[in-house]
């Protein structure tokens, strides 16, 4: 209950998994909708900017607010004619939902899988079909790794060899990762990552949106700095848990996470719902539909704080 409205970036799922754990909002916009300023790599796409809010209208609000082409971004896109609090204030109901419970990659806590079937019986009811269905991201994690890489050296690589001992371990590893990448790994990684995006096309040729948890596993305790197993599955890396999130980083899409409903512990579960490239107006539809069907949005978000 601190603000009404947040701003934050998203690489791997800055904007979605705060909002998942926190049982609010949270919107990664399509490369370009909020420009950025002056940077190291202005072309690059996997670090968007984006809002949070306590429900989808706000979260439309400050979408409006943020969007519009900028000189500093070669990518930005100008703002759309039809503010994003209209497109939030008329929900749509999607005819063909894809839904997945792990992405076809990920191992994901039981209580995740229990609460994300709430997704389904949702837009169900809605009058949605529902199909078990998901893009191909066998390659996600190793691709999404190396290109990560690449940024961390582009953005903060300078800073190995005159502050190192200021890094935290998992910054240095980040560089050092990718300082060891070859030209050809950096180079298959786009021409995989450009796999992901033909598919991804081609999968919303046939579904309107894709729905799936936002997180493998629940909000987990403050002092735990991140997860290293899920279900008794070890992950290779420290940012394994956020698999769910960072795979659809790579498919360059719109995608909002909005809250879905609690485990039995009363810990808040979100997922994760994925347009085309540039629908962020559909998505916001499609997300005020959903929210107000599952109506958790108006009850959980506390008013935030008038005092010290």
């Amino acid at each position: 209950g601190q603000i009404w409205l947040a701003t934050g970036s998203d690489l791997g799922g800055s904007l979605r998994i705060p909002a998942s754990f926190c049982s609010v909002v949270g919107l990664r916009p399509t490369p370009g909708r909020v420009a950025h300023g002056p940077r190291a790599d202005p072309y690059g796409t996997l670090s968007v900017e984006g809002p949070m809010g306590r429900n989808v209208g706000d979260v439309a609000l400050l979408l409006d607010a943020q969007s519009g082409s900028y000189k500093w971004d070669p990518l930005s896109l100008p703002s759309p004619e039809t503010s994003f609090v209209d497109s939030a204030d008329t929900p749509a109901v999607p005819a063909r939902v894809a839904y997945t419970s792990n992405l076809g990659i990920a191992t994901v806590d039981s209580s995740v899988v229990e609460v994300g079937r709430l997704a389904v019986s949702t837009f169900e009811g809605m009058g949605s079909r529902v199909d078990e269905a998901t893009i191909d991201l066998g390659d996600a994690e190793d691709t999404f790794q190396t290109l990560r890489g690449t940024q961390y050296v582009a953005g903060v690589g300078r800073l190995l060899a005159d502050h190192r001992d200021l890094l935290k371990d998992e910054v240095i590893w980040n560089i050092e990762h990718g300082l060891s990448l070859t030209p050809e790994q950096i180079g298959l990684a786009e021409v995989a990552r450009g796999g992901i995006i033909n598919r991804t096309a081609r999968f919303f040729e046939t579904y309107d949106v894709l729905v799936c948890p936002t997180v493998l596993t629940p909000p987990f305790d403050v002092d735990i700095r991140f997860l290293t197993e899920v279900e008794g599955v070890e992950l290779p890396t420290y940012i394994g848990w956020l698999l769910m999130t960072f795979a659809l980083t790579l498919t360059g899409c719109p995608i909002i996470s909005v809250p879905c409903g609690f485990t039995e512990s009363g810990l808040p579960v979100g997922v994760q719902i994925m347009a085309p490239w540039k629908e962020e107006a559909y998505l916001l539809s499609v997300a005020s539909a959903f929210e107000q069907e599952v109506g958790i949005s108006e009850s959980v978000p506390l008013e935030p704080r008038t005092s010290a």
